[in-house]
């Protein structure tokens, strides 16, 4: 995939995480798409807490990946 190759060239592209989480998000390939986030959260806090927020959101608060991974955000968060 493009924007994956795009990626590794350019790890530090927080416009670039978004757009692969989102492409993620969109396939329903939820782990990738929050480990990536999560992964990236300490250089762009606000930007990834947002977006997971969002996704959260769509899923749901009953989601098997949102009730995991707001528990992981969490622990980042409060670390």
């Amino acid at each position: 995939d493009d924007l994956i190759n795009k990626l590794e060239q350019k790890p530090n592209d927080i416009n670039l995480i978004l757009e692969v989480s989102d492409k993620y998000f969109s396939i329903q390939d939820y782990e990738n798409c929050m480990e990536l986030l999560l992964k990236n959260y300490p250089k762009n806090k606000d930007k990834i807490k947002i977006k997971m927020l969002e996704f959260f959101d769509v899923l749901g608060n009953t989601n098997e990946y949102t009730i995991v991974y707001r528990k992981k955000l969490s622990q980042i968060m409060f670390s």
